[in-house]
């Protein structure tokens, strides 16, 4: 709960303010930044009313305020040999923040930190771009920017397996991280 949005709505200092709150659940995002909406009209009706209040939202309602998955538009460059293995990728992410920033930076992070998933590709650069649009500000949500990372991973994959008409999921284990010594873009040496 945003202890400052509560100050600032009920125009009072913040060690007059106690809040209780039962369990809550998993972090999904809208949990951290937007409880505002809800935590605001509770304080107000309480300290109106003399009496303590809850609020529950049913799941669709819930879903609709606390905000969605961002929406990504990506491209890609890969470069492969006949065999199937990746040598290089350049990825571009563009992020639907909406009209705020939110949680848009770390969701960014996230889908860069894993835009090879688990592949071992020698070569990568990636870029996010985050772009104010007029629509609704995407939030943190379930993975947190790890699924668009992988979904544009996993088509480049489909897209080789393709071009070689090859198996998908041959191109898949050709270019998996092995235990043998193979080291991510950060360092980290397997095996």
């Amino acid at each position: 709960i945003m202890l400052a949005d509560l100050c600032r709505v009920n125009d009072m200092k913040a060690h007059k303010i106690n809040v209780v709150v039962n369990r809550v659940g998993g972090a999904f995002g809208g949990k951290e930044t937007r409880t505002s909406v809800l935590s605001n009209a509770a304080s107000v009706a309480a300290l109106k009313l003399g009496v303590p209040i809850k609020l529950t939202l049913d799941r669709n309602t819930d879903m609709t305020m606390q905000g969605q998955r961002h929406p990504m538009y990506s491209t890609y460059k890969i470069a492969f040999d006949d065999k199937g293995i990746i040598h290089a990728m350049d990825v571009q992410y563009y992020l639907d923040c909406g009209w705020s920033l939110d949680m848009s930076n770390g969701v960014c992070d996230k889908a860069l930190l894993y835009c090879n998933n688990s592949y071992s590709i020698p070569n990568i650069s990636a870029v996010g771009h985050l772009c104010k649009t007029n629509l609704i500000t995407g939030t943190a949500f379930r993975a947190f920017g790890t699924p668009q990372g992988f979904l544009t991973i996993e088509s480049a994959i489909e897209k080789v397996a393709n071009y070689l008409q090859k198996n998908t999921e041959e191109i898949r284990y050709i270019n998996l991280y092995k235990m043998d010594g193979n080291k991510t873009a950060y360092g980290y040496k397997f095996g």
